[in-house]
């Protein structure tokens, strides 16, 4: 987790949502290791990251030779890539746990 993100989760989460959103994030948060991995071998990576779309135009654009370059410039922007898919699972776990302890509290 980030300083950003502990930040975020220490100062805008009550007890209950840190105990609802941190296991959920360390179970789903996306690893550069992985990430890395699967840009090596396959070109999975975009997969990885919950952007199907991106990686099937990844595959078609290698047929035009377009592919070779977007592979070797993703190799720098893999990094970036996770962080900012772990950012958005932890907005949306946030989100998430909001809406549930609210949706407990009115029971």
């Amino acid at each position: 987790m980030t300083e950003q993100q502990t930040w975020i989760v220490q100062h805008k989460l009550n007890e209950n949502q840190r105990r609802y959103v941190l296991p959920r994030y360390e179970s789903r948060k996306k690893s550069k290791t992985v990430a890395y991995l699967l840009w090596i071998f396959f070109g999975l990576y975009y997969f990885y990251l919950d952007n199907p779309v991106r990686n099937i135009l990844f595959w078609f654009s290698w047929f035009f030779l377009v592919g070779i370059i977007w592979w070797i410039v993703d190799v720098f922007r893999i990094g970036g890539m996770v962080d900012e898919c772990n950012d958005r699972l932890l907005m949306d776990l946030i989100k998430e746990s909001r809406v549930v302890m609210n949706d407990s509290y009115e029971e």
